[in-house]
């Protein structure tokens, strides 16, 4: 469940930067509120498995540390992540 709100919301934010490029304001309100419902959603879920928790924590992660991030933050995402992994069952 969480890959899928995960990526949900990823194609959402996509389709709102098309929409703000495009000046399309019906489309940035309309996505604007399914961003917000969907990222409610993903605030309040549970990960069932190690598996699922990886996933959230990454996403958050993500959403914290981009992509072009210095290197400090980019070692630190990674080394969370490998503290889940070592957490695993």
């Amino acid at each position: 469940m969480p890959s899928e709100l995960i990526d949900r919301f990823r194609q959402l934010s996509s389709e709102m930067s098309s929409a703000i490029e495009a000046d399309d304001s019906e489309a940035v309100t309309a996505l604007d509120s399914e961003l917000s419902e969907t990222w409610n959603q993903l605030l309040g879920i549970e990960a069932g498995d190690t598996g699922e928790l990886r996933s959230l924590v990454g996403f958050f992660l993500d959403m914290l540390v981009p992509d072009d991030s210095s290197a400090p933050q980019s070692e630190a995402r990674a080394r969370i992540l490998e503290l889940i992994d070592a957490g695993r069952p």
